[in-house]
């Protein structure tokens, strides 16, 4: 059975976590008696505690001052109806088919049904430099068989003017994507980035939406504390934002085009700020409020996650008792360059207790290792301490050879990681050696910014060449493990005059005509199109013959890819990792879902489609990304239940992490009293058949 883990300084975010990714194992307990020293609350304690909680909501109801929260545009708290208990300007609501009721969070609440909704005045109450939306949120539909899309609040803009799609304000379950949610802080400006949230019904969510408007501005949005999604704003975004008219809560009808897009349930404590609220005051906020940490009251956002946490997880063992499990973490910033970097890195990396390190060595400007076929940092055009680079080389040094050496000695297997078709003409020296002009590596497309060669043409026979040459050239003279290709698609829809000539000789068909329909196809349509057989043409070109050439070098070679796997997905990239997996080219296949609630239903069905299911493996992410683009180390009790989910979700697979540079040292406690409590050996070769 899982054990809690301890963390010395605990956030809201962090207490929450723990409570719902071990209800499970909790409720077990209480269920087995005395074999956990825990005896079931009898209903009349059970009763006396709901008792108390009532009346310490009642008096926190009571004391609270709606005027002295900095900032509030708008309070409504449904004790009184449906109007603001304050607003700046404007409270009055209007109402259709809404109602309050006693059910609420704190006292009363707005029940919200199919097609119901309540507006406030946006326009005369909320302006500044930024927004926050907050609320207890109750829904009312099944999560698991409800496949409709649910928007719980909207809101138009003035800005920016004279668009064709007016601007808006959305947070919404489904959207572009019906199984992900989004805080779309303005059309035009900012999205936060999707998440996959689960809805429980009948149980409380805190929901939080923070908008920063303004150069280096942007929009996040949390779940319970957690945060779940960012986005920066764009250079452009005005530094005040005007509303249109007003705020919907319930209802799509705050967007240009409304689809009844509603969210039955019943909502409570709605405040609306004039200002972005940091983090650390919205965890505040939400444990100032009476049963917060209640676990019959506040709802668990990944239900499926809490009852595999609660398993016991039995791996697999070699005859001497050693764990058998390849675990994986990577890094794509070259901080193992120097000795002494290398040293640290891998210290790191065994303290964590990983064994299997996927270093970034390659991309468009430049390798992080010897090479006479492309060039390595001291005549590289992208570096960020060019000049400590150079040192990592001088006098004849190999700061790969010496990482892979090191690394063997300590039990670590090394599998570099090539950024296929990453990078554009700017990244590129004019010249490359083995190739005549560096230009046809790219397509000679014109993009909208003038700029040609936004990735690699993998179209390109010059580039396919290219590449693969310097992916064997590692192997060849590397004591690798293994191989790993990122960027493995085509990147871009090129119609540039070389790619419409093959196209045309090859399918007798117009390219760039055959793009324009594209997008009018759905799903199915698209799977059987020429378009997605021109685009996986090329790239399977690539992993035919890398994956050859490196075999013949080295047989017992694992080949790997960083890449999204779907059971039968239309890809205009042509993505394909499971027609790799059944051809043999790529052994093991790294689903990159960095996000804090997985999706591993998608995964279920494509292990059910493929030669070996445990060559998928899932990466989960350690990092948060704020409205600026920038990486944080994410909370470590939610690294290591996101690991030890993955062991126990599908033993007998690897488990990986991304990113090694975020990895700190409360996610290496977490890890080692947790999931990777024993150390393991990488069992890659068991797993492949």
């Amino acid at each position: 059975m899982s054990q809690i883990r301890k963390i010395s300084a605990i956030t809201v975010s962090t207490i929450v976590g723990i409570l719902f990714f071990y209800s499970g194992c909790e409720e077990k307990s209480a269920e087995s008696g005395s074999k956990s020293g825990k005896v079931k609350e009898s209903t009349a304690e059970s009763v006396h505690n709901e008792e108390a909680l009532r009346g310490k909501k009642h008096e926190f109801a009571a004391r609270r001052d709606l005027k002295s929260l900095k900032g509030v545009a708008l309070a409504v708290t449904f004790e009184n109806g449906a109007d603001a208990e304050f607003a700046a300007n404007d409270s009055k609501a209007e109402i259709h088919g809404a109602n309050v009721v006693e059910d609420g969070f704190i006292g009363k609440g707005l029940r919200l049904g199919k097609d119901a909704w309540a507006s406030y005045n946006a326009k005369d109450n909320f302006s500044g430099e930024g927004m926050t939306v907050m609320f207890w949120f109750k829904p009312a539909w099944d999560d698991e068989k409800d496949t409709a899309e649910h928007t719980i609040f909207s809101l138009p803009w003035n800005e920016p003017a004279g668009k064709d799609i007016p601007p808006y304000t959305a947070f919404t379950d489904g959207w572009w994507d019906a199984k992900q949610t989004y805080f779309i802080m303005n059309n035009w400006y900012c999205n936060a980035k999707r998440s996959l949230v689960h809805y429980p019904r009948d149980k409380w969510i805190h929901v939080a939406c923070v908008s920063r408007y303004g150069p280096g501005g942007g929009a996040r949005y949390f779940i319970n504390g957690d945060l779940r999604g960012t986005g920066a704003a764009k250079p452009d975004t005005p530094a005040r934002l005007t509303p249109k008219s007003r705020f919907y809560l319930g209802s799509d009808l705050g967007t240009h085009n409304p689809a009844k897009r509603s969210a039955p349930g019943v909502v409570d404590e709605l405040l609306i700020y004039n200002r972005a609220l940091t983090d650390d005051e919205i965890r505040k906020a939400i444990a100032q409020y009476p049963g917060w940490n209640d676990r019959a009251t506040i709802g668990n956002v990944d239900p499926e996650m809490a009852a595999t946490l609660a398993k016991p997880y039995t791996p697999r063992r070699d005859k001497q008792g050693r764990i058998l499990e390849s675990r994986v973490i990577a890094d794509e910033n070259w901080e193992w360059l120097t000795e002494e970097s290398a040293d640290k890195t891998l210290d790191k990396i065994k303290r964590a207790g990983f064994n299997v390190f996927v270093p970034c060595v390659w991309k468009a400007w430049g390798a992080s290792y010897r090479t006479d076929l492309y060039y390595y940092p001291d005549k590289m055009r992208a570096q960020k301490d060019p000049e400590e680079a150079k040192k990592a080389f001088a006098d004849g040094r190999d700061p790969l050879k010496r990482l892979i050496e090191k690394a063997h000695a300590l039990g670590i297997e090394v599998h570099p990681w090539f950024c296929v078709v990453y990078g554009t003409s700017e990244h590129v020296p004019e010249t490359v050696p083995g190739v005549a002009d560096a230009r046809e590596l790219f397509s000679n497309q014109k993009w909208k910014d003038g700029k040609p060669g936004l990735a690699f043409d993998a179209h390109s026979e010059t580039f396919r060449t290219f590449i693969v040459n310097i992916m064997l050239d590692m192997v060849k003279r590397y004591e690798v493990d293994g191989l790993n290709l990122d960027y493995i698609r085509t990147g871009i829809k090129c119609t540039c005059e070389r790619c419409r000539k093959q196209y045309h000789e090859k399918y007798g068909r117009d390219l760039l005509a055959d793009w324009k329909e594209y997008d009018k196809l759905d799903n199915e349509g698209k799977l059987k199109t020429t378009l997605e057989q021109w685009q996986e043409d090329a790239i399977s070109d690539i992993w035919r013959r890398v994956s050859a050439g490196a075999r013949k070098l080295k047989p017992n070679i694992l080949m790997s890819a960083y890449s999204h796997v779907y059971p039968d997905h239309a890809d205009w990239q042509g993505r394909k990792p499971i027609l790799w997996e059944k051809n043999g080219w790529c052994d093991f296949m790294m689903d990159m879902s960095y996000e804090t609630c997985l999706d591993p239903k998608r995964l279920d069905d494509a292990r059910k489609a493929i030669t070996n299911p445990d060559s998928i493996v899932y990466v989960c992410g350690n990092y948060e990304v704020d409205e600026q683009g920038q990486g944080m180390s994410r909370d470590a009790a939610l690294v290591a239940n996101l690991m030890e989910y993955c062991q126990k979700r599908w033993p007998g697979s690897a488990v990986s992490l991304y990113l090694l540079t975020r990895l700190d040292e409360a996610q290496i406690k977490a890890l080692r009293e947790g999931p990777f409590r024993e150390d393991s050996l990488p069992s890659w070769k068991l797993m492949k058949k």
